[in-house]
C-alpha cells in the first residue's frame, strides 16, 4: 500500500484525493463532442405563417406530414422543407468552449499530486517550466523513487526473483543483515 505512514498495510490509493475530478474531466471532455455535435446542426422551430393567421386563415395542421418533413431533412439528404402555411426558423446554436473548465479540473488535479501545472501539462510545456519548478519536481521524484519506489517496490520484487531463482543471486553478502548486497540506481531525473 502507498502513502501509509503508521503501517505497511493499510494506505490512502494516490488517485484518490484526484478520481472525482478525473471523472469530471471526462465528462467535460465527452460533453464537449456532443455539444459539438449538436451545436453544429442547430434546431428548427416550425410555425404558423403569422401572414395567414392575420388575413383571418384557419390553418389545419398534418403533424404526421410534418414530421416526416423534419424526418427527412434531419435524418437523410433531403436539404429542403415542403411545408404549406407553416414558418421555419433555425434555432441559433450554443456552442462554448471548453477550455476554461478543463483549466479548472487540471489545476485541481495538479494541485492534488502537488505537482507544478506546467510540468503537469508535458514537455512542451514543460520546456516553458521555470527552473525553480523543474528543479523541485525532480527532488520530489528522486524522494519518491528512494523512500518508495526502491525500498517497497524495487528491493522486494528483485529479492522474490533471486528467491525463485529468476535471477542469479549476489556474489556479495551484507554482514548485518545477512541478504544479498546490492544496489539499485536510478537514471537522472
Amino acid at each position: 500500500a502507498d502513502n501509509c505512514p503508521p503501517n505497511a498495510v493499510y494506505g490512502q490509493p494516490r488517485q484518490k484525493p484526484l478520481f472525482n475530478r478525473l471523472l469530471d474531466l471526462r465528462k467535460i471532455l465527452g460533453g464537449d463532442g456532443e455539444m459539438f455535435w449538436k451545436g453544429g446542426f442547430p434546431g428548427l422551430v416550425a410555425t404558423a405563417d403569422p401572414s395567414l393567421l392575420e388575413a383571418g386563415a384557419t390553418i389545419e395542421i398534418d403533424e404526421d406530414a410534418l414530421k416526416e418533413q423534419l424526418r427527412l431533412y434531419m435524418d437523410g439528404l433531403q436539404r429542403y422543407l415542403t411545408l404549406v402555411g407553416m414558418q421555419v426558423t433555425a434555432l441559433s446554436p450554443q456552442v462554448a468552449d471548453p477550455t476554461p473548465h478543463v483549466l479548472v479540473h487540471l489545476n485541481a488535479i495538479a494541485c492534488a499530486l502537488n505537482m507544478p501545472l506546467r510540468i503537469f501539462l508535458g514537455s512542451e510545456e514543460g520546456k516553458l517550466a521555470g527552473g525553480h519548478d523543474k528543479k523541485n519536481w525532480e527532488g520530489r521524484i528522486k524522494l519518491r523513487q528512494q523512500d518508495f519506489a526502491t525500498p517497497c517496490l524495487v528491493r522486494p520484487f528483485y529479492n522474490r526473483a533471486i528467491m525463485m531463482g529468476v535471477v542469479p543471486p549476489p556474489k556479495e553478502i551484507d554482514p548485518k543483515s545477512r541478504r544479498h548486497k546490492y544496489t539499485v540506481e536510478w537514471p537522472p531525473v
